[in-house]
């Protein structure tokens, strides 16, 4: 079995709670690499099987499925990334007693976990279900979210939400948030990448209008009877 970087990186997101021993890792199965906590989830598939790869002596490469451990798995990330040959091969050492990565001429041996990986396909929404699609920037909207996410404050983690609207798949996505420690409302606007925005700064389209607070309900009139 054949890995990169970005297939391993994903345990960043693997859970840190001891007693979800398996959501403390990452599936590496036939196609793809798989992690969830509980509340996201994020696949990745496999890279194309290289032409060649080094043969390491004492170690068997394998294509079964298997858990590999969060922090084993960002360790492995950080040697391919400095590595000759940057795919990590997942398998287990010569006599088949543990399992074992290979990068370049290296052997990095983790213990094994034990347990069912949840069925994350039940849970996956499929994508031609989908009521339309709106194509994003991940580096801009992550910049948006962090500062987004240090406005709200950490006191009360119980109202940390952020509100997401959308109106078109080629219209801007406001995005509403309030910090209840401090009072303050917070909101955001993003553009999607489309052929009418793209390399273009929002305040340069012209059909642009950037988000107004939300107006209070009115309050009902009342009728007065004289006498």
């Amino acid at each position: 079995m054949f890995l990169n970087r970005h297939n391993l990186d994903i345990a960043k997101l693997a859970s840190k709670e001891e007693s979800r021993y398996v959501l403390g890792a990452i599936l590496a199965n036939e196609t793809d690499t798989i992690v969830t906590d509980g509340h996201c989830l994020v696949i990745v598939s496999k890279p194309p099987v290289p032409e060649s790869a080094p043969v390491v002596e004492g170690f068997e490469r394998v294509d079964t499925p298997r858990l590999i451990p969060r922090q084993c798995a960002l360790d492995l990330a950080k040697l391919a990334k400095g590595a000759d040959f940057n795919v990590v091969q997942l398998g287990k050492n010569g006599n088949g007693a543990k399992p074992a990565a290979a990068i370049d001429n290296s052997i990095v041996y983790f213990d094994p976990i034990d347990g069912q990986f949840p069925n994350y396909k039940a849970v996956m929404p499929n994508h031609r279900d989908a009521v339309f699609t709106i194509n994003l920037d991940p580096q801009l909207l992550g910049k948006v979210l962090d500062v987004v996410n240090s406005a709200i404050g950490k006191e009360k983690r119980l109202a940390r939400e952020v509100t997401f609207r959308f109106y078109d798949k080629d219209k801007a996505i406001r995005i509403d948030a309030t910090n209840v420690d401090a009072g303050q409302q917070i909101t955001a606007v993003v553009m999607p990448m489309t052929n009418q925005y793209h390399g273009a700064p929002y305040w340069h389209t012209r059909d642009f209008h950037p988000p107004q607070p939300e107006a209070p309900a009115a309050e009902p009139e009342t009728e007065t009877k004289e006498g």
